[in-house]
């Protein structure tokens, strides 16, 4: 999900000073490496531990919902 959301506002940001300093094709390799970096940061930091903690919230509600 990281990917899909991050790629828009990396091009805008990025794009411009990458395509006046590199060749075009240089410059969306940049991009591809650069997007897919912020991604995996993006899930390491963020999506990771938010899913550990839902689903140790999962967990707690369906351990008692089980249990009554």
């Amino acid at each position: 999900a990281s990917l899909y959301l991050l790629h828009v506002l990396t091009y805008q940001l990025l794009m411009p000073t990458l395509e006046t300093h590199l060749p075009p094709a240089a410059a969306f390799g940049a991009f591809f490496i650069i997007v897919v970096c912020i991604s995996t940061l993006s899930y390491k930091l963020v999506e990771e531990p938010l899913v550990k903690v839902g689903e140790s919230l999962f967990s707690r509600y369906t351990k008692t919902t089980l249990d009554k």
